[in-house]
């Protein structure tokens, strides 16, 4: 069984360029809008996906998505002027994982001011160290109910 980590994101300043990508993932098209707000799911379960998408739209979010935290960091780079105000991240994911997108996130200025909630079915087994980065973690799927809680409270939706 999948485990999924949600990602509570805001805005900071950005550094770097294209150039800085971590290469192997594919590249997300460019979303129009400047400006937009949206919530970025990534899971490599398009089920999970699509359920994250379901309750961020019932709550007003914008939602985008990706399967992998390689397809996720291209989507921060490449569309710069988008505010991403929640990532939902699964820790366990193909190309690049949770905990090695967090890293890379965490590299960066603009997003290493990113708000991190970690939903997975091992939240209570993280390390100290590991929820320290972390804006909230909510044990699934027994906690998700706390979920549009977390979100208002971080996003102010």
């Amino acid at each position: 069984m999948p485990c999924s980590m949600i990602y509570v994101v805001s805005d900071g300043a950005w550094r770097g360029g294209p150039s800085n990508f971590v290469p192997g993932g594919r590249d997300l098209p460019h979303v129009s809008g400047e400006g937009r707000h949206v919530s970025l799911v990534v899971d490599d379960d398009p089920d999970l996906r699509a359920n994250f998408r379901e309750l961020l739209e019932e709550m007003g979010q914008d939602v985008e998505e990706a399967a992998n935290g390689q397809e996720a960091f291209n989507f921060l780079v490449f569309n710069p002027t988008t505010k991403v105000d929640l990532i939902l991240l699964d820790l366990q994911m193909p190309v690049m994982d949770g905990w090695q997108f967090l890293t890379l996130v965490k590299s960066y200025i603009r997003l290493s001011k990113i708000p991190v909630v970690v939903a997975s079915s091992f939240a209570s087994t993280l390390p100290p160290t590991q929820k320290s980065q972390l804006a909230a973690c909510l044990e699934t799927p027994s906690e998700l109910t706390h979920l549009p809680a977390v979100v208002r409270r971080l996003c102010g939706s």
